[in-house]
């Protein structure tokens, strides 16, 4: 992630249970490395496996999730401080079993996490002064009609703040919520499955991501080794599937197995 002044770049290191900066300079200098923390090092905590993280467009915050501690971790930033977690089972918080993606609201006023074994997203609202998380509600696939979040990994929050789309990696589908720009609460609205009613490449997808414009919506799918695009109806947080664009279809190379969107 980067943040919103464009002069640094934040990384999540699975293995090494971290969060890295480097600082970026323009004009074809290279990265270069600021500082690294680690999870149990200096109090700090939540981030075993860390595995995604985002920046606070509205503070100076980084909420990071990470599998192994099944947790969302506050950090302030700069420099990289320990705030605070959230913990999946503690204190009331649920949906975050094997945490995988996290997307904070245009505003800041709210973070959204997915749990991959919960098959869940989990809603958390930011106290501004101190930046602490509190859980809000979770959204869990096959209860309330929700549908597409089996195995759930990436999740995005679009820009004008009312949908909330999420990749379901065994569900091979993208899931779509509408969204309180308010209160945060999200409301189920449909699903795009792979290989139903015309959409493909999503067979595997893991990532999603929204247009600045907030007109368009992109999933990768890592089995089908494709990009799918849908166009999105703000009101309604509704897609309609466009294209695909594959691997080695149409002189198409370096698809093999997407992990990762953004645009």
């Amino acid at each position: 992630a980067v943040s919103a002044d464009g002069l640094r770049v934040y990384v999540a290191s699975t293995t090494e249970s971290s969060v890295a900066v480097f600082s970026y300079r323009p004009f074809g200098v290279p990265l270069a490395w600021t500082e690294t923390i680690r999870d149990n090092v200096g109090g700090v905590d939540g981030l075993n496996m860390a595995f995604a993280l985002t920046v606070d467009p509205a503070s100076d915050r980084l909420s990071v999730v990470s599998s192994g501690d099944s947790a969302l971790a506050s950090i302030a930033i700069p420099p990289l401080r320990f705030v605070g977690d959230e913990v999946d089972g503690q204190s009331g918080v649920d949906g975050l079993d094997a945490a995988r993606g996290v997307a904070v609201s245009p505003d800041g006023r709210h973070v959204v996490a997915s749990g991959a074994f919960d098959d869940a997203l989990s809603v958390f609202t930011r106290e501004r002064s101190a930046g602490l998380l509190a859980f809000e509600e979770e959204k869990r696939d096959g209860i309330d009609g929700v549908d597409g979040l089996n195995g759930v990994e990436g999740v995005v929050v679009s820009p004008d703040g009312r949908s909330v789309y999420a990749s379901g990696v065994f569900d091979d589908a993208v899931a779509a919520f509408t969204r309180d720009p308010v209160t945060g609460a999200l409301v189920f609205a449909e699903i795009e499955r792979d290989a139903v009613n015309g959409v493909n490449g999503l067979d595997g997808t893991s990532s999603v991501a929204v247009s600045p414009d907030g007109k368009h919506v992109y999933a990768t799918g890592y089995v089908d080794d494709g990009l799918a695009a849908f166009a999105r109806d703000a009101a309604t947080s509704a897609l309609s599937f466009l294209e695909v664009e594959t691997q080695a279809v149409g002189g198409v190379s370096g698809l093999d197995g997407p992990n990762e969107v953004v645009v």
